[in-house]
């Protein structure tokens, strides 16, 4: 019986405990990331959380949304508990009107669970989650046996309809960079109901029944399911999240997004706030070292969801991709629109630059594009999103040699990023809105910069913006879970971070298919 019990008390439990790690599913992880571990917490006790540390990306869930979850996994839930959960045996000693006698319940089991949707609370240090009236079928076999002679005894069956109040809390507690428990504590089974039924027997022993066993039976009921439930769990959730591959690669020149758990705070009656490490970085290097932002738990309760994305994220992406040398480009004449082609011959140069016509005449040219520093992002509600590329475009001739530097520039540029939500990405668009250009050096002679400055516009708005475009609109992904669809987000440009409020619909299919295997 003890595989039933298993499988049966994680499948009665399992629902509510599944929407406290349904935020982990895309959170958390490094390489050496090990599935998370799920404990029991003795009745009254506490876990103390480590020091919060600093987070990239906030993912605030209001309580109700996190009783919609409930709702709906609740159905899926009822619909896998088919099997029984088995009862230890109970054995007293009891007076009765025909004396002392020893008394056995054996072979108890609980059945034909139909349990209510659970009510989940934020509490001050975890959720609280209660699973009100939920209804079994109790069976057992009865013995008992006089202790004196002449040793009357007698057996039979008894049958029972209850009804059990369940509680329980669950913690989330941060173990180190790369791990993370859910505890389970303050356990509580109680029935609520027990309307009995003997098989056998004399009329008396239906009040020594209630009067003696209800309460071993109903105690017998809660430690077995306490018993099991932390293991129970820990094996379906473990299979759950062990296929996950949390540290998630964006391209393929080895830059990874890591959303390693940083933070968890209960806002008490209102939401679970869970913070992330929000950060991209090319493998085996050190990656950005900038600062976080204080961003708020919440905006406001009338979404569900809300995912605050900080500039701190933004910069490791923009530091990532320039270490892995995605902004360091040879630009030519074929990454262009036909229409601006004529830029990279020095015959239609010569109204622009004579002297480069008269050193090299009727030549193709190319740009080496390359940046001196990562670019920045800088957010804020007056200008939204804004990228500062500090970077140098090296002029050269192609000739049947090998290509020659003719000149470069140095440029400051400011383009725009507009946030958008694609799938369960958060993504971007790059627009050019200016450049302050400086001559870094000439082997041509003098150059008019303001006269070249034109040139390097339609470069960036031709050229660099579009690469740059192929980068953001691959963005990162946002927190999210399979059968989890956002409805309405809505995106606004905070003092250093990005705001995404939402409603959200969940269809939890595919993790039922993955659930009837355990």
């Amino acid at each position: 019986m003890k595989r039933n019990m298993n499988n049966n008390t994680s499948l009665f439990l399992v629902g509510t405990t599944l929407i406290i790690v349904v935020l982990m599913m895309m959170i958390g992880g490094s390489e050496s990331l090990k599935p998370i571990s799920i404990h029991k917490l003795k009745k009254n006790s506490s876990v103390k959380q480590p020091m919060v540390l600093p987070s990239g990306i906030s993912v605030n869930t209001q309580q109700r949304a996190l009783n919609y979850m409930s709702n709906q996994l609740t159905p899926f839930i009822q619909k896998q508990i088919t099997s029984t959960i088995a009862i230890p045996d109970v054995t007293t000693r009891v007076d009765t009107p025909i004396g002392h006698l020893t008394a056995t319940i054996s072979q108890i089991t609980l059945s034909n669970f139909d349990i209510s949707i659970p009510s989940i609370v934020v509490g001050p240090t975890a959720l609280q989650i209660t699973i009100s009236n939920a209804q079994a079928s109790l069976h057992c076999n009865w013995h008992y046996r006089e202790d004196s002679w002449p040793h009357i005894s007698d057996s039979g069956s008894a049958d029972a309809s209850v009804a059990i109040d369940i509680t329980l809390t669950a913690q989330i507690v941060i173990i180190d960079e790369s791990h993370f428990n859910v505890v389970l504590g303050n356990f509580n089974a109680k029935f609520t109901s027990f309307n009995l039924k003997l098989h056998g027997g004399a009329s008396w022993l239906y009040n020594v029944f209630l009067n003696n066993f209800r309460d071993s039976i109903e105690q017998s009921a809660q430690n077995a399911i306490n018993t099991q439930v932390a293991g129970a769990i820990n094996t379906v959730l473990s299979k759950e999240l062990a296929t996950l591959n949390l540290q998630i690669p964006i391209l393929s020149m080895g830059v990874l997004f890591d959303s390693t758990l940083q933070s968890v705070v209960y806002n008490t009656s209102n939401s679970l706030i869970v913070g992330t490490a929000g950060r991209l970085f090319v493998k085996n290097q050190p990656g950005y070292a900038g600062p976080t932002p204080s961003m708020p738990n919440s905006l406001g309760a009338d979404k569900m969801a809300e995912i605050f994305v900080s500039d701190y994220t933004l910069n490791t992406a923009g530091f990532a991709f320039n270490e892995a040398g995605l902004f360091n480009y040879l630009l030519t004449q074929h990454i262009f629109p036909s229409s601006f082609q004529w830029l990279f011959n020095t015959t239609n140069l010569q109204y622009f630059l004579p002297q480069l016509y008269a050193k090299y005449p009727g030549l193709e040219m190319q740009i080496d594009f390359t940046t001196a520093s990562p670019p920045t992002i800088s957010i804020s509600p007056a200008n939204g999103a804004e990228v500062n590329l500090i970077a140098q475009a090296i002029f050269q001739v192609v000739q049947p040699t090998g290509p020659v530097n003719a000149f470069a520039l140095n440029f400051n540029a400011v383009m725009d990023l507009e946030a958008s939500i694609v799938a369960s990405n958060i993504t971007g668009t790059l627009t050019y809105k200016s450049s302050n250009v400086t001559l870094a050096y000439s082997n041509i002679g003098p150059l008019d910069v303001q006269l070249v400055s034109t040139i390097v516009d339609l470069i960036f708005e031709y050229g660099v913006v579009p690469i740059g475009n192929t980068l953001a609109k691959r963005g990162f992904p946002l927190p999210s879970l399979q059968g989890l669809t956002l409805v309405n987000p809505v995106i606004s440009y905070q003092n250093r971070f990005i705001a995404i409020r939402s409603d959200f619909t969940y269809t939890p299919t595919t993790a039922a298919k993955k659930l009837k295997k355990y």
